[in-house]
């Protein structure tokens, strides 16, 4: 079954849920109303089962629904969390290639006051060109 459920679904069907408007997740996910409306659509298809009810306006999710968005915010809330783990465990590196003339002239002297305005950001050691 997992293989007929697109990712994009769980997603359009999540931000539905979430902010209880098929507007307000188009907005979100930067699509139409429509296309969150086709991709949740595809999810029930492929699901077997109605998760929010069309009948009323808005993103009113069905019983069904309502347990299905239990497991995927807890799903999209612990993948959050792992995101920003392993993000702020991640280097945030600054790299720049540029004319040694640029470099000396313009580049080098606000360097300074560009790493103290961005701490988070290291630069690595200039590699040395072992070509001979």
């Amino acid at each position: 079954m997992l293989t007929s459920v697109s990712l994009k679904g769980i997603r359009a069907f999540e931000a539905v849920a979430r902010l209880r408007s098929f507007r307000a997740a188009a907005d979100e996910l930067n699509l139409t109303p429509s296309a969150v409306s086709h991709a949740v659509t595809a999810l029930e298809r492929a699901m077997g089962v109605s998760l929010v009810d069309r009948s009323s306006r808005g993103g009113r999710l069905t019983d069904r629904g309502e347990a299905f968005y239990f497991h995927v915010r807890q799903a999209f809330d612990h993948l959050r969390r792992g995101l920003e783990e392993t993000s702020l465990a991640m280097p945030r590196l600054l790299r720049l290639h540029a004319a040694p003339s640029f470099a000396a002239a313009w580049l080098t002297p606000r360097l300074q006051k560009f790493f103290a305005a961005h701490p988070g950001i290291d630069w690595p050691a200039p590699r040395r060109d072992t070509r001979n």
